[in-house]
């Protein structure tokens, strides 16, 4: 009885892991917002994924309406993520669940999934 206890159990735990998205595939990445406070000399960036494969990129500065600075493209290559206009990268980072870790010309930011 306990054997069936602990495998009904553990049963459960993976059927619970397997049902987090893993943000790492570009699928799961359409349609979220991902938010960065400490980046540059603005109040707050955005990334909001369009599609499979377009992102917009919004400002926020101080005392000014959010903007969008710019749609790029994106692919995720394992956990890692580049950007690029026009086929040159403009900047790339790191994807580890709920954050994306970004280098921009040599400052990093961390953006949070909303």
């Amino acid at each position: 009885m306990k054997k069936a206890i602990f495998l009904m159990l553990a049963c459960v735990t993976v059927l619970l892991a397997s049902c987090e998205k893993d943000y790492t595939k570009v699928d799961n990445l359409v349609s979220t917002t991902w938010k960065c406070y400490n980046i540059g000399n603005v109040d707050y960036a955005l990334l909001v994924f369009t599609s499979t494969n377009t992102v917009e990129f919004w400002i926020k500065e101080a005392g000014e309406p959010e903007y969008q600075a710019g749609i790029f493209s994106y692919s995720v290559y394992s956990n890692r993520i580049h950007f690029t206009y026009e086929d040159e990268v403009m900047f790339t980072g790191l994807i580890d669940k709920d954050t994306i870790t970004v280098t921009i010309e040599d400052e990093t930011g961390i953006f949070v999934k909303e």
